[in-house]
């Protein structure tokens, strides 16, 4: 076209402009907008043909977007195929019309409608934990493609599939048998081209069967199928920030040689190696004082797998034991991080025992489905990271749970000279070091690691200290050297002697052993209870101050049966488990059948009664005169 010939009104008008974008070439449409620039340039009207130009171009990208989904050439029900544009390949569909404005059948009595957008499954995905099958759906809504994972059976139910609301899918019951039906049509008619990939849920190990699993997230051949209830604590786990920066800071903190980060960091990144070295799940708790830095040294174990703010990747000990156990089936193998257990200190019926026990069991609680078959149950295999003003371990634990946990002692001293600092590193700077951890126990392999913990087992039980505990201490040991090996490359590692500091006495791991000090204990404590404050006026009985106990008889402590079992109830002990032990052990008299209790004529009981005969310690190093009995 020949612009120089055109007057400004001309050149303005619609047929030109149209004219100019009918142009199919994108080069030769480029060289005609030039070219009309310099004549409206030459006529003084360059703004108000820029202005013409925006428009266009405006509605030129409307009409493309648009022309995305196609619009539909209705054919034979057998060459029906989805129009809904470039984005994903168009699948067969049978008898269903699907495009841009939705899904749905001719029928005698008009449209039936299976879903007000574009939706189609894009991908089957199979489990490779449960072996259970999930589809990855993809529907369209306000201009863009949505994509997410939903369970096999949600699709192929009419009353389940309306959970699909919860997503955004328009899907109603009204329109929900027509959409568990299209669904199902596009499927089957398509399984070649509808590909197959390997799924999971759990974080960690996968297939177990094969010598050395891939560990997820760290891998690109499986693809999270969570769900959007997971979406939250699986995009934590995305790496963020400078990895340089992170690792300055830590290392800034390891050349500290504070035992409480050193211990706290090998105890997260010891959690991968349980499932290799065969250790069972243990805890690890840090107690100590208020402001002292508990908290920050939580945080920074969580850094170095994901992001450590609470909600993300931290947890706490207000959350329901369900939500617990459905978190740490999702973690599997990364450690479960939980904050301040202060917050439950004086909670009705909590129970630290039992919390300790449930947390390290490995497996949840079996549960029945809404079609009361049996649910699948939640597993794992992890280090629990604990903090709190008071240790966990009591003088009344049980001894299978005082087994399964590191009590680590924080100094008096605050941990870090600057933690606001190092919060603000951390917060912003995550999610590589575990990355990083994993790629190098792959490439040392499973014999190397064994090795380096078998080393450090035996080092660990010259303490002679209980085998459990010991084996959880020498898992920290080993990522510890892993770690200040080829992870931080510094040599700074965890000093035996004080590491040795959060293990138990064998006595005090017993709990007959605990339960045997503790009756001694209270012997002494009430003592006026066991011994007569004088005779009575004919000098024939003894009279007791208050009430009476028992008494003490040459070398034993004459316990009253039911005051005997009372103390065992007090102490959290259990009188049957304990007169069974000290029977073996003889720590009791026993009578001439054989039993547990002896009869026993106390002060000034008419009858005599059944007594335990509890063999009293032997004199302690300061001596006898120091016994308070």
């Amino acid at each position: 076209m020949e612009y120089e010939k055109l007057g400004a009104d001309q050149l303005l008008s619609a047929d030109v402009l149209d004219a100019v974008y009918s142009e199919p070439d994108e080069i030769t449409r480029t060289f005609e907008i030039v070219k009309l620039r310099k004549r409206a340039s030459e006529l003084k009207v360059t703004t108000a043909l820029n202005t013409l130009l925006k428009v266009y171009d405006r509605e030129l990208k409307r009409i493309e977007k648009e022309n995305q989904v196609i619009d539909v050439e209705y054919r034979s029900a057998d060459d029906n195929v989805t129009q809904f544009g470039d984005k994903y390949p168009a699948m067969r569909c049978g008898s269903w019309i699907a495009d841009k404005n939705g899904v749905r059948v001719h029928t005698n009595k008009g449209d039936d409608v299976a879903c007000y957008c574009p939706i189609l499954p894009v991908q089957t995905l199979r489990n490779v934990v449960t072996g259970k099958v999930k589809t990855r759906l993809a529907y369209f809504s306000r201009n863009k493609w949505i994509e997410f994972v939903v369970e096999k059976g949600v699709i192929s139910s009419n009353s389940r599939i309306v959970a699909l609301a919860d997503y955004g899918v328009p899907v109603t019951t009204e329109n929900a048998r027509n959409l568990v039906k299209y669904l199902s049509d596009v499927e089957n008619m398509n399984l070649e081209q509808i590909p197959i990939g390997k799924s999971t849920s759990k974080m960690g190990w996968q297939e177990r069967d094969s010598s050395f699993p891939e560990f997820f997230p760290y891998t690109d051949s499986l693809i999270f199928d969570g769900g959007m209830e997971f979406k939250e604590s699986y995009e934590a786990l995305t790496p963020s920030g400078d990895r340089d920066v992170w690792f300055d800071a830590v290392k800034n903190v390891r050349r500290t040689r504070r035992i409480e980060p050193l211990f706290f960091l090998a105890a997260s990144l010891a959690s991968p190696l349980l499932e290799i070295l065969g250790v069972l799940s243990f805890c690890v708790n840090l107690w100590g004082e208020t402001e002292g830095g508990k908290t920050v040294t939580s945080k920074l174990a969580a850094s170095v797998w994901a992001n450590p703010a609470k909600g993300k990747y931290m947890g706490d000990f207000c959350a329901t034991e369900t939500w617990i156990e459905i978190k740490q089936d999702f973690l599997n193998n990364l450690p479960l991080i939980l904050d301040d257990s202060a917050t439950v200190k004086d909670k009705l019926n909590f129970d630290m025992t039992s919390f300790v026990y449930n947390r390290c069991k490995e497996k949840g609680k079996g549960r029945s489905n809404k079609s009361l078959g049996i649910r699948e149950e939640t597993t794992w295999r992890q280090v629990i990271i604990m903090n709190g003003e008071q240790p966990v371990i009591f003088e009344n634990m049980q001894g299978g749970a005082v087994n399964r946990t590191l009590d680590l002692t924080a100094g008096y001293s605050k941990i870090y000279a600057d933690p606001r600092r190092l919060c603000e590193i951390i917060d912003r700077n995550y999610g590589f070091a575990g990355r990083e951890f994993i790629d190098i126990i792959r490439s040392l392999g499973t014999d190397k690691i064994r090795e380096i913990f078998n080393r450090q087992l035996d080092r660990v039980r010259s303490l002679d200290k209980m085998d459990k505990q010991s084996a959880s201490l020498a898992c920290v040991l080993t990522a510890d050297e892993i770690a200040a090996e080829y992870l931080f490359s510094d040599g700074i590692r965890i000093d035996l002697n004080e590491a040795a500091k959060v293990l138990c006495d064998k006595s005090f791991v017993s709990e007959n052993e605990r339960c045997y000090n503790y009756i001694i204990e209270q012997a002494a404590v009430y003592g006026d209870k066991f011994k007569p404050m004088a005779k009575s006026s004919d000098g024939s009985e003894d009279v007791y101050k208050n009430e009476c106990w028992g008494c003490f008889e040459d070398d034993h402590i004459i316990i009253i049966r039911s005051v005997f079992e009372k103390l065992c109830t007090k102490g959290g002990f259990s009188a049957k488990k304990f007169l069974d032990w000290a029977k073996k052990n003889e720590k009791i008299w026993l009578s001439d059948k054989g039993e547990p209790t002896r009869p026993k004529r106390i002060g000034s009981m008419p009858k005599p009664t059944r007594c335990v005969f509890l063999l009293m310690p032997e004199d302690s190093e300061a001596g006898s005169e120091d016994m308070p009995f």
